[in-house]
């Protein structure tokens, strides 16, 4: 017995700067707008035999779905939109909060101290003017030299970095299915026993193929990609198919509860597959290649 479940990933970057390698393999930025494609492809195959004493199923089954992502890029940011900060980024984020502790300590106060001031006095004009130049007086009777140092290192806790990060978000998707299964079925049911061969035969045949139903309004957004500059990499979290997938379920038995009388009985039915397995896959990183304007992947 074979079971096999593989994804096939394909980012093609439509605009030519927005994976460039230079020299030194620095990513370069797409502008904010700009287009990009993600095309995964999803194959599930399994097929076997197994069998005891009264009962044997053999079964051979091939699930595939193909689609393309349109994903569009936003503007480039210092911190990632969908990744945790790494321990750089939190030392820096820390060193601002602190900072800020700084500020407020300089004009008489804490932070919590000050925004319950600027809470008590709510929108009124004049206590807000009022609380502002007691704040600049306090920071005035501080000596000069604590003053300039206090500045210095604001200055460097709250200078910005060079942006590190691209978020791209899915705006459309489409494509397509395919379902393919077969089943060969004998068992030892009790109600089987009263006919000549004392057991049952049962075949099972479904078949299914075409576009990918759509989803609900907004689902395309699922798909995401981001690029970290910082590590050289690719976030990527895949589209997925939205809606279930219909197909037709052909079953031919000699089982007497359908058959009536007859040798056999031929039945057929319309039902939809649940690709369920898809939404046990997480988001993954893959590493960008130098020189590079798409990358595959692949996972099973």
């Amino acid at each position: 017995m074979t079971t096999h479940f593989r994804s096939l990933t394909r980012l093609l970057v439509l605009p030519s700067a927005v994976i460039a390698a230079e020299a030194q393999a620095q990513v370069s930025f797409a502008p904010p707008g700009a287009r990009a494609v993600l095309t995964v492809e999803y194959s599930y195959r399994s097929e076997g035999r197994a069998a005891d004493k009264y009962d044997s199923r053999e079964w051979r089954v091939l699930r595939t779905a193909s689609i393309r992502a349109e994903l569009e890029a936003t503007k480039p940011a210092l911190m990632s939109a969908v990744q945790l900060p790494d321990a750089a980024q939190q030392a820096r984020s820390d060193r601002a909060v602190a900072q800020g502790e700084a500020i407020a300590q300089q004009m008489g106060g804490s932070m919590a101290e000050m925004q319950a001031a600027f809470a008590k006095c709510g929108e009124d004009r004049a206590c807000l003017q009022k609380l502002a130049m007691q704040m600049a007086a306090n920071a005035a009777a501080k000596p000069r030299s604590e003053t300039q140092r206090v500045a210095r290192e604001t200055e460097a806790a709250m200078k910005p970095g060079a942006p590190r990060y691209q978020l791209w978000k899915g705006v459309a998707q489409q494509g397509s299915y395919r379902i393919s299964e077969d089943a060969k079925i004998t068992h030892a049911d009790p109600i089987c026993l009263e006919g000549p061969g004392k057991f049952c035969h049962r075949s099972e045949e479904r078949r299914g193929e075409g576009a990918l139903p759509e989803g609900a309004r907004g689902s395309a957004a699922f798909a995401q990609a981001e690029i970290d500059a910082g590590k050289q990499t690719l976030w990527l979290r895949l589209p997925m198919p939205m809606n279930v997938m219909p197909y037709t379920e052909t079953v031919v038995t000699d089982e007497p509860q359908h058959t009536r009388g007859k040798t056999n009985a031929r039945l057929q039915s319309n039902k939809s597959l649940d690709f369920r397995a898809l939404r046990e896959l997480g988001a993954f990183s893959v590493a960008l290649l130098p020189g590079a304007k798409s990358r595959r992947a692949s996972s099973a």
